[in-house]
């Protein structure tokens, strides 16, 4: 009987029992999903579209999708992910811009693998289910978990790289989508982040509303989630990622001054921006 193993924290599901997790979906809400198939295939229903994910192909869908009608074929071998926004912010940091239009503005939910992505993609996966397989007297969890973070990660800019490729193809854009298309895209390349709805709905040349209305149908979240969002991807790289002065990281993202800084640091993640660089708070790495 085959064995399977599994790491969950309050950001990252990791699992080879993939029919379990489909089947309940409660673990999945909220959090980005990734199927892989090493062998065999399965089918399944993504907001009423039929797909099959078989050895030459990698499933994946945003936060909100609706997965059904899940069928395996007798030697599927697979692993799924389950990666929170915060996360995937974090381990995509610098291509999140074209994850985001691939994924929200483009739909696409599914990449090839190619002769030359499959031995670098099933060594990872294959690492990752070794790294679940260990007990706690052979790694701790303190130390599990990074191993399965840096793993994941890389294994997720894998599929970034893979998606871009796709991208490359001129793959069809979503009817409708140029709006929220432009926001991503302004967002993406404005430095300081950290400004009302308003601001960006001024420069897209639209209301506030109209921008709402798009970003809601496109990605289920608001403008305002998808600013944070992106304020806090930076906040986590400057404090956790350089040894920039805290004083200088507040004024780069265009904080009015250091206390407003903390105080917002504090409310988001956990803890004081010192605190944050020196490991505490809400932890994503």
């Amino acid at each position: 009987m085959e064995e399977h193993f599994s790491y969950r924290d309050s950001d990252v599901l990791a699992s080879t029992r993939v029919g379990e997790f489909l089947q309940d979906q409660v673990e999945l809400s909220g959090r980005n999903t990734f199927l892989f198939c090493s062998d065999g295939k399965m089918t399944l229903e993504h907001d009423g579209q039929s797909l099959e994910v078989s050895r030459d192909r990698i499933f994946f869908c945003p936060p909100g999708a609706r997965l059904s009608e899940c069928m395996f074929a007798p030697d599927f071998r697979g692993m799924l992910f389950s990666v929170s926004d915060r996360s995937l912010q974090q381990f995509l940091r610098q291509w999140m811009g074209l994850w985001n239009q691939a994924v929200y503005v483009e739909r696409m939910y599914c990449v090839e693998v190619s002769d030359v992505d499959r031995p670098l993609l099933s060594a990872l996966v294959t690492t990752l289910s070794r790294i679940l397989s260990l007990g706690d007297d052979a790694y701790p969890q303190e130390y599990r978990k990074d191993l399965v973070y840096s793993t994941l990660r890389n294994f997720l800019v894998g599929v970034c790289c893979m998606v871009g490729r796709m991208r490359d193809s001129s793959h069809p854009v979503a009817s409708g989508s140029d709006l929220f298309q432009r926001f991503l895209a302004l967002l993406d390349n404005t430095p300081v982040k950290r400004h009302p709805v308003e601001w960006y709905a001024e420069r897209l040349s639209t209301s506030t509303k109209t921008l709402g209305l798009a970003c809601r149908e496109h990605s289920c979240k608001s403008a305002m989630q998808w600013i944070r969002e992106y304020t806090l991807s930076d906040v986590r790289h400057y404090l956790r990622s350089t040894d920039i002065p805290i004083k200088e990281v507040s004024m780069m993202l265009g904080f009015p001054n250091t206390s407003f800084f903390g105080q917002y640091v504090k409310e988001h993640l956990g803890t004081t921006p010192l605190g944050y660089r020196q490991g505490s708070g809400k932890k994503c790495e």
